[in-house]
């Protein structure tokens, strides 16, 4: 996915997308633009580009996630991982338990996570069980050995009673929601 908001774009860039876009069609894989300004959108079809991604130009992650998880067949457990503002955030999805984490890589998520503060959005994870808690607690050891803030936020009810049952709910700052964990990450950071 390819955020274009705030974005300014030339013929390079532009070259740089055409590039992105051969390799995917290659490979059978999809690009997806997001967040594409007005002014993005006129220099794409002053250059007659815009069609090439047709109905893969969505107006935010939300559109995208639901077109993806509606065309395609998703695995269980996945992440949908974004920056902003030296701020990790990953949008976690659907189940993860014992076999999620057998299947996961958790260097992966570290090195996307580099030394960044990190918001983990629950919004669409549904169940987590104990398997699935090693994943929330090897992030906060991530983080915290970095010297930075791990926070969670829009936690379902049966996701926040697991980190209850756990104790978990102690050792996370937990928050309502998306707006509250920006906050929190900026106020951490002009106390430092």
């Amino acid at each position: 996915m390819v955020y274009l908001n705030r974005v300014v774009i030339h013929s390079s860039g532009l070259g740089f997308l055409l590039s992105l876009w051969r390799r995917a069609e290659i490979q059978k894989k999809k690009i997806y633009l997001i967040e594409l300004s007005a002014w993005i959108k006129r220099f794409f079809k002053l250059n007659r580009t815009l069609d090439l991604f047709g109905k893969q130009v969505f107006n935010d992650l939300d559109d995208a996630l639901m077109h993806i998880k509606n065309q395609a067949s998703l695995p269980s457990f996945y992440y949908v991982e974004r920056t902003r503002n030296q701020t990790a955030i990953l949008n976690l999805s659907g189940s993860l338990d014992a076999g999620q984490m057998a299947d996961l890589d958790m260097r992966a998520v570290e090195t996307v996570i580099g030394k960044r503060n990190c918001i983990l959005n629950l919004k669409d994870l549904n169940f987590v069980d104990s398997s699935g808690i090693v994943f929330f607690l090897k992030i906060r050891k991530h983080t915290s050995g970095q010297g930075k803030t791990c926070l969670l936020c829009e936690l379902q009810d049966n996701v926040l009673q697991m980190f209850r049952i756990t104790k978990l709910n102690r050792l996370f700052t937990i928050v309502a929601d998306q707006t509250a964990a920006d906050y929190e990450i900026k106020t951490n950071s002009d106390r430092q």
